[in-house]
Formats: structure tokens, sequence, C-alpha cells
């Protein structure tokens, strides 16, 4: 069906005003200001409806503007709250007298350090515990622990258990040097920088440290700075959201994107391996994302679209789902 133009109605004016000279009188007169009314009516008509339709999208995108404005003020509130979390002023405790078998640092073999997650399907961790300051220490590897003095308990509370000192693990006077005579699983979230994954926090200070495959131990957040290299511990959601983009561990299936951060009847479709996938914002266990696709080798192709919405980026058991490049290198297969 063809709209009609302003030209059409124009011509309805005309032609009434012919109807006036045909009927003439005040007969004449009627059909003529009933048609003039009908036509300034249709004229009119057009403009309020195209005026209606902008006035409903300018609504919809002032909603959608509106919710995004409010998911990344959660994400800023949530991000404060964790940074005002570790760094609140929490009971101290005094450390224990350092170790006194140690009479040099001994640089970790390298060899012996396993790295947690290169090929895992989810992060088990909640974050990590790194040097205080990591710049300059892009080539350190494992170096930094040369310089770290961090007391180890068996509980939150509990009996002094050892430490990592100096590039050693010591227990009473035994002294294992890392890599050499002790093995060590560590991270790598750096690219040339390995850091221990950190497995629980608590709101009094405490946390648990993994150092092995399957050792940890707890250590206090008022002893972050007992050596000579201060430490501090980085969530993986303040971690993930600086990164320019992220991929899923588990690859194989495609993941949901959503309308909302909320598992429910709302999902917007399914994200392939292929996609890129770029963060904005982190709310509890759900990320807003910018989707790209299709890509190849994490570049746009032609005609690709772009999506934002939500995806989950954590699971029940606190473990991330997805990952980043450390190296920025593209981990989408060739």
């Amino acid at each position: 069906m063809r709209l009609r133009s302003a030209q059409d109605h124009t011509a309805d004016i005309t032609l009434g005003s012919a109807l006036i000279l045909a009927v003439g009188g005040a007969a004449g007169a009627v059909i003529a200001a009933m048609t003039m009314a009908s036509a300034v009516q249709a004229q009119t008509a057009l403009p309020v409806q195209t005026a209606q339709i902008a006035q409903a999208a300018q609504a919809d995108e002032t909603d959608r503007a509106a919710q995004n404005q409010a998911a990344q003020d959660q994400a800023a509130q949530d991000q404060a709250a964790q940074i005002e979390e570790q760094t609140a002023e929490k009971v101290a405790i005094a450390p224990p007298p350092l170790p006194t078998s140690i009479s040099k640092p001994f640089y970790p073999d390298l060899a012996g350090i396993l790295d947690l997650y290169s090929d895992a399907d989810a992060i088990p961790s909640v974050g990590h515990l790194r040097p205080l300051h990591v710049e300059g220490l892009t080539d350190d590897s494992v170096n930094w622990l040369t310089s770290v003095s961090l007391p180890l308990y068996t509980a939150p509370g509990g009996p002094h258990w050892g430490w990592i000192h100096h590039g050693y693990l010591v227990q009473g006077e035994a002294a294992f040097a890392i890599g050499r005579d002790a093995g060590f699983a560590m991270v790598k979230p750096y690219e040339n920088l390995y850091t221990f994954p950190v497995l629980a926090m608590r709101d009094d200070g405490w946390f648990q440290v993994q150092y092995t495959t399957d050792g940890s131990a707890w250590a206090h957040t008022s002893q972050l700075e007992v050596g000579d290299m201060p430490l501090a511990i980085e969530r993986w959601e303040l971690l993930l959201s600086s990164q320019p983009s992220l991929y899923f561990l588990e690859n194989s299936q495609a993941q949901a994107l959503r309308s909302q951060p909320q598992e429910a009847p709302n999902m917007l479709s399914f994200v392939a391996a292929d996609s890129l996938i770029e963060p904005i914002s982190i709310v509890g266990d759900w990320m807003r994302v910018k989707v790209t696709r299709p890509t190849a080798l994490c570049q746009p192709l032609t005609g690709s679209t772009i999506t934002e919405g939500w995806m989950r980026w954590r699971d029940d058991a606190n473990a991330s789902l997805v990952w980043y490049s450390p190296d920025g290198s593209c981990q989408q297969a060739s």
C-alpha cells in the first residue's frame, strides 16, 4: 500500500474547490469546508505518526542507555567495594621471626614450576597473589620470589606452618629450593610472569594460597609486606575486565548471550568460539560483552555484526569460565 504524499493531498484540496463551483451556493460551501478539513487532517496525520514513531524509538534507546549505565555503575561499585575490601584496615597479625637458615636467596628453577591453568577448562580460584608493582617485571618469570617473605599458616588463626622466603619453601629448619627441591604450581596471567592462585578470601584478611598441585596454606593480608617485595591480591574480575578481549576456556560448545544478567527466557543468540568477545563491565557472575562475528583470527570479516549482551563468566563454584591471552595473541584456531 502506497503512503499518500503531500502532492496527493494538495490535489484533494483543488478537487474540493472544483466542487464548490459545480454545486454552488451554501451547499457548495459546506462541501468545500468538509473536503478541505478532511484534506488538512490527512496532511497532518502523517507527520504526527512519524513523530510518534520517532518518540517511541527514542524512548527505547533511552531505556537501553539507562540499562547500560546502570550495569556500568553497578560494575564500578563492585570494583570499588573489592578494592576497599582489600585495602580496608584489618586486624594486623604480628609476623613470626624470619627464618635464619637461609644465607642467600635462591633463584627458582623454572623447569620445576607447573602452569596450573595451561590446559584448564575453568580457573578454580578467585584471584592471584602477585607483586604489588608488576611494572618492570614483565621478563622476571619467577625471580621475584627471591625477594618474598610470606608466613604460611595451617588455617585462619591457626599455627604458623612455614614460609615462602627468598626462593625457598621453609619448614622449621628445613629449606627446599623452589623448582629444584620442591616442585611448585603457579599461574601465568602475564606473558613472562608467574603468580600464585588464591583459592579463597575472607573478610578478616585471611586468604588461602595454592603453591603446589595439591598443596595450599593460609596467609594474612597484614603480612604482605614482610619481605623486600610487597605483595597484593587481585581478583580475577578486575583483571579480566581490563583485557581487550576474552575467550571461553570450554570452546567445544557455543555460549549463550542474554539480554539481562540472569538465566531466564532472555537469550539473544549463541556465541561460537570463533567470535570476538570484548568485556564491557562485570556484575557478579555476569559480564556485559560486545560480540563481533564472524571473525577470522580475531579480525572481523566483511559483513560482520556487533551485538551487546550478557554472558556468564563465572560458575557456581566461583571458577572463571573465561580467560585471555597474556601475550595478546589470538586464541582462535586458524
